[in-house]
């Protein structure tokens, strides 16, 4: 059986501010990021530049195929690039925080015709989506091995509308482009909990990149995905999901509403994959 998976597409410029203070272009993606990093010896200097406002992505943009590594400082508006990496040897992992460095993995990303996955969960695994999707100091485009499976079935679908977004604000209704549920999804007129960050209530609900209508009673509530992100929720007494792990991922099978429990709606499925793609756009 082909494993299932919700997707996340995210459009953006080719340039764009998102994810908190983080830039991301293309180029990023081939590089794991390292704050508080800079290089003493065991790597060969290809160039030093420096310009205004040069960024993280600035840099990574002069680490061209001849290069390994990249170091910036966005204070002292400074960008190095190395031939190689200079790995444990040559570097300083306690230098000033005002460094960042850039070094190629070993991996490439995982992409599919113009779209490249930035963020994947897995269900029952026993680790918070949201918590991963937060973690502070680390890139959430961590590039993955040959190996990733994308034979996934994908069963449902949002294009989100990202520029001008940051790491949460992007999913919101307003920015709906298209999705496995409209035009009803985008019209709805009561979504109270939608977004990343959904519902929360310590040790009663969790559920993360929620779109969701109003809670009134566990069993007539209705919703067109959701992520069950703990083992615990107010409505687990109602629901027929056995809460063996988390996290879970609920969605509509159909083209619109979706019940978790009774016949006013048709009932949610559960899918195996989270997954958050980007596409850049000039």
């Amino acid at each position: 059986m082909a494993t299932s998976a919700v997707s996340f597409l995210l459009i953006l410029p080719l340039i764009t501010p998102i994810w908190g203070s983080a830039n991301v272009t293309q180029n990023i993606f081939k590089f794991k990021i390292l704050t508080g990093v800079v290089v003493e010896s065991g790597s060969i200097q290809i160039q030093k530049v420096k310009r205004e406002e040069m960024s993280l992505v600035l840099c990574a943009t002069y680490c061209n195929n001849a290069c390994g590594m990249f170091a910036v400082n966005n204070v002292e508006s400074e960008c190095i690039t190395y031939s190689d990496r200079a790995y444990e040897v040559g570097l300083i992992t306690t230098g000033p925080v005002n460094w960042k460095l850039g070094y190629r993995t070993d991996y490439d990303t995982v992409s599919t015709n113009e779209w490249t996955l930035v963020f994947r969960a897995q269900k029952k695994i026993g680790f918070s989506v949201f918590d991963a999707w937060n973690r502070t100091g680390e890139y959430d485009d961590h590039p993955i091995q040959h190996s990733f499976p994308l034979e996934c079935l994908q069963v449902a679908f949002i294009e989100f509308n990202g520029t001008g977004s940051d790491r949460d604000s992007w999913f919101t209704q307003e920015r709906i482009l298209n999705s496995t549920w409209s035009p009803g999804l985008n019209n709805e007129s009561s979504l109270p909990d939608m977004g990343v960050a959904g519902y929360y209530v310590e040790g009663s609900a969790a559920r993360r990149f929620n779109i969701y209508g109003p809670r009134v009673t566990c069993g007539l509530e209705w919703l067109y995905t959701t992520v069950l992100d703990h083992l615990d929720d107010i409505c687990d007494h109602d629901w027929d999901i056995d809460p063996v792990s988390f996290p879970n991922f609920l969605y509509s099978t159909t083209n619109g509403r979706a019940a978790v429990k009774g016949a006013i709606y048709p009932l949610v499925d559960l899918a195996d994959v989270l997954a958050v793609w980007v596409k850049f756009e000039t």
